[in-house]
Formats: C-alpha cells, structure tokens, sequence
C-alpha cells in the first residue's frame, strides 16, 4: 500500500462526530500536558507535529484493518 492511499483515509470526511473529537482528542491533549515542560515554543510545535501524525498513522491502521475485516 502506498503512502497516497494510507494518509489519504484522513482526507475523507469522518463518518461521526465523536469519532473526530476522539481523534483531536488523543492526537492534541497529550501534546499540550507537555507544554510547561518544553523550554522552547518551536519545540512543542515539534513534539505536537509528531505526535499528531503519529496518532493519525494509528488511526489509519485501525481504519484500514477494521475495513479488511
């Protein structure tokens, strides 16, 4: 599978409103408990870059594995 069509699962609407406050949820919370501890603002837009993708990227697994079944 490439890349195109794993991220592109993201670009689609998302079927429910809980499911997109779940993903905001757990892509920007934990990031911000971070922010009084990272000395640098350009740091924490970083740390909140990776994690976002991070947890967009486990999303799109779950998506994909949930459709296959």
């Amino acid at each position: 599978m490439g890349l195109f069509k794993f991220y592109s699962h993201l670009a689609k609407p998302v079927a429910r409103r809980r499911e997109l406050f779940l993903l905001l949820l757990g892509a920007a919370m934990p990031a911000l408990l971070l922010l009084p501890f990272v000395g640098s603002f350009s740091l924490f837009v970083i740390i909140l870059m990776f994690w976002c993708m991070l947890v967009a990227t486990l999303y799109c697994l779950y998506k994909e594995k949930k459709h296959n079944n």
